[in-house]
């Protein structure tokens, strides 16, 4: 499965969207109708919309 910005994702129970992805599989999420971002490793995070195991994807 490919991560990009825009993704809903699952951390610590909550859920977040993917704002940035970095080449070291780290992404920077935010909480819906926050300014607070979180700087998190892919293998911490569960994607909500897709079965796979999360793989960064960089164009």
């Amino acid at each position: 499965m490919r991560v990009s910005i825009g993704d809903k994702v699952l951390y610590r129970g909550k859920e977040y969207n993917i704002i940035h992805v970095y080449a070291s599989n780290f992404c920077e999420i935010r909480e819906a109708g926050t300014f607070k971002t979180i700087l998190v490793h892919l293998n911490d995070v569960e994607c909500l919309h897709k079965d796979d195991p999360i793989v960064a994807f960089f164009d």
